[in-house]
Parts: C-alpha cells; sequence; structure tokens
C-alpha cells in the first residue's frame, strides 16, 4: 500500500523519501510546486497543500500511511504559523480519516509548549493535540535539532564559518540541545511506522549528547579548523542583518525563539526506543559534505 508523506521536499523529507524508496516502498509526496528536482524519480509527486482541503483527497486515496513532516518555521508577517502548523495538521487529520488512514505519524519537535508568547512552540503544541485528539492511530516523534545534508543549522553555520570573520551567538544563557543525525532520525520514522498502528505514542528523540550552543559552536569550529569569535547577537538583529546581507538564514525565527529553552531528552531515548544508537555530533559532522567542501 502507498505512503503519504508532507512536507517531502524538506530537509528530512527528502532524506526519508530516498529511504523509503530504496526500500521499494510505494511513496506518494505531496508538493506545492512543479519542477521538483531533488526527490527520487520512483516517488509519485501530488500537487497540493495542507492549508488547501480541496487538494488532499486524490493524493490519500487508497493510502494506509501518512508521514506528516509539513511544517513553517519560517519569520511570519502573519498567522502563518498556526495556520500551517495547526491548520495544516487538522486539515489534513479529516481528510486521512475519511481516507480510512490507519497510521499517522506526526513529526514535532522538542520544546513545543501551551504557551502563547511563543507563537511557533504554541503552534505545534496545537497541532500534536489534534493528533492526539484524532480518530486514527498515531505516532508523534519530537526531535531535537536536526542536522545533515541540507540542513538551515550546521551547514549554514561552515558556510557563515568560511564566509566571516565572526559567528553570532543567541544572547541568552546555557540552552542545551541535543543534536541528532538526520540518517538516524530517518531510521527512527522507519522503524516506528514499522512498529505498527495499534497504539498511539509520543517519543521524544535526540542525540547522544547533550550541548549547548556554545558546545556546539566550539565542535563545528574544531572540526573545520576554522575559528571565529561567537558575539551575541539578538534574533531580531540577526534576521535584519541576515536578510540586509542577502546570506543564508542561520537560525530561523521559530529555532530562535525555542532555544529559550531546553531541546533536550533522555540521552539513550533513541537505543531504547529504536534499538540503535545514533551518532554523536563529531562523528555525524565527519560525515556531512559541507565540512569537505
Amino acid at each position: 500500500m502507498p505512503i503519504l508523506i508532507t512536507g517531502a521536499t524538506g530537509f528530512l523529507g527528502v532524506h526519508l523519501v530516498r529511504a523509503l524508496t530504496a526500500q521499494g516502498a510505494e511513496v506518494r509526496c505531496l508538493v506545492r510546486r512543479d519542477g521538483v528536482t531533488a526527490l527520487p524519480p520512483q516517488a509519485r509527486l501530488y500537487r497540493g497543500d495542507v492549508t488547501a482541503c480541496d487538494s488532499l483527497h486524490l493524493p490519500l486515496d487508497g493510502v494506509e500511511r501518512v508521514v506528516h513532516l509539513a511544517a513553517t518555521i519560517q519569520d511570519p508577517e502573519d498567522d502563518t504559523w498556526t495556520r500551517v502548523n495547526y491548520g495544516g495538521t487538522l486539515n489534513l487529520l479529516e481528510a486521512a480519516a475519511r481516507a480510512g488512514v490507519k497510521h499517522f505519524l506526526h513529526v514535532s519537535a522538542l520544546g513545543t509548549a501551551p504557551e502563547k508568547r511563543s507563537p511557533y512552540a504554541y503552534s505545534k503544541w496545537l497541532a500534536e493535540e489534534t493528533v492526539k485528539r484524532g480518530e486514527i492511530p498515531y505516532t508523534i516523534l519530537r526531535p531535537s535539532v536536526i542536522y545533515g545534508e541540507g540542513d538551515r543549522f550546521i551547514t549554514v553555520l561552515v558556510w557563515w564559518l568560511r564566509t566571516r570573520w565572526w559567528l553570532p551567538r543567541p544572547p541568552r544563557g546555557r540552552v542545551l540541545l541535543q543534536p541528532l543525525w538526520v540518517e538516524d532520525m530517518v531510521q527512527c520514522v522507519l522503524r516506528a511506522l514499522d512498529h505498527g498502528t495499534s497504539q498511539a505514542r509520543t517519543i521524544n528523540l535526540g542525540g547522544p549528547e547533550r550541548m549547548s550552543f556554545g558546545e556546539v559552536l566550539e565542535t563545528v569550529m574544531e572540526v573545520t579548523g576554522l575559528r571565529r569569535p561567537a558575539i551575541p547577537v539578538p534574533p531580531r538583529l540577526l534576521r535584519s542583518l541576515l536578510r540586509a546581507s542577502g546570506s543564508h538564514p542561520l537560525i530561523l525565527a521559530g529555532e530562535l525563539g525555542c532555544l529559550g529553552r531546553d531541546s533536550v531528552t533522555e540521552p539513550d531515548v533513541v537505543e531504547r526506543t529504536f534499538g540503535f544508537r545514533p551518532q554523536s555530533l563529531r562523528a555525524g559532522l565527519g560525515r556531512l559534505g559541507a565540512m569537505r567542501t
């Protein structure tokens, strides 16, 4: 039976679709635009959007499993976070229930909370609650920061190191992260799908190390051999600087908002839950192409 992936052209989505098609799975991808080249040719593309209910019926026809990755973390000027992260999840759940979907796997994030002062975290919390209240057996995966080829975190840190004399960092105190290599996250998704649909589960995920943002920066500088001073920059000013310079978005608004609280769980949670030990940050960086270019 086919499996539907939303957010298939995003960072995690591309890696997941490649892994599923390599296993011979019949994969359908909900995409918002034509001309997608990052996905393998075996994947079947359906033009649609989780915020447009009418576009969801055809790709869900005959589907038993859905992996919902589609979300926005970009700094909105309106209610984009709520409309996409919460409203899009609600639309997809209702359409999936009508289509007879038997398992709904939702990828959320550590740090979600029912706090309206953090709109991104709140929108992700609303989405999780919607999944829990739905009719379909579900799995919610809540990872810490994910890194790897094509990310907007470690890859862009390396780009910044190579092109600037300084590094920006959030001005807040010590906030802990648990970086998770993208291929390890993909394995968690695949194994969660294989575990069946009989129980509702919410699983926190993270790599084997709890690290401050400063420790992440230090590790990246050690691996690259590039050392730059890290200067505290308020999130709003950092976004303005990035836009003015035409630079890559180092840490988008939602991520900056979540850096106000720890994004960690038990260091051995992946091994206990899915039976394998994820890569350390240093080992993952050694496999990251951006480190070698």
